[in-house]
């Protein structure tokens, strides 16, 4: 019996000392936290914001065409129903290579602004025909009103 006695002794001493060690081990190994930003930066967003600012809507670019259903910034604005005219822009349309294709004119309208047009009207938004248009100064993809829905009319 003294042996069984032993080795049991022998056993808990044992896994204690696992226990030990793997809690050390653990704790030593344990990654630091990561963070994308350094703390700086997030304190200065969190005064800018409490300062009233809001990060700038995100704007898409739609181009007017002289022969479809956008033919004037007075179309859209029926479409996107909008409050007032949207700003019109000459830029260049290009292709994906940066080379010109022509001059064409464009409102820009918000994400919901789209939307709204886009439960009217088939819209090709870049893929299709990808129309890539200067717009504040990069390139980008462009939307293209085609065809207005079934009973969906406009004035002007």
């Amino acid at each position: 019996m003294p042996s069984l006695e032993r080795k049991l002794a022998k056993a808990k001493v044992a896994s204690r000392v696992d226990a030990e060690s793997s809690a050390a081990r653990s704790e030593a190994e344990e990654p630091e936290p990561y963070y994308p930003w350094p703390r700086e930066a997030w304190v200065a967003a969190q005064q800018a914001y409490a300062n009233g600012y809001r990060r700038p809507q995100i704007r898409f670019p739609v181009i007017i065409t002289h022969d479809g259903p956008v033919s004037s910034p007075e179309r859209l604005r029926q479409l996107a129903e909008l409050d007032a005219l949207p700003e019109t822009i000459e830029t260049t349309q290009i292709d994906w290579h940066d080379v010109e294709i022509k001059k064409v004119l464009i409102s820009h309208v918000s994400f919901s602004e789209l939307e709204r047009v886009r439960a009217k009207a088939e819209v090709l938004l870049g893929i299709a025909e990808e129309p890539c248009v200067l717009f504040r100064g990069k390139k980008r993809y462009a939307a293209v009103v085609k065809a207005l829905n079934e009973g969906v009319t406009l004035t002007g």
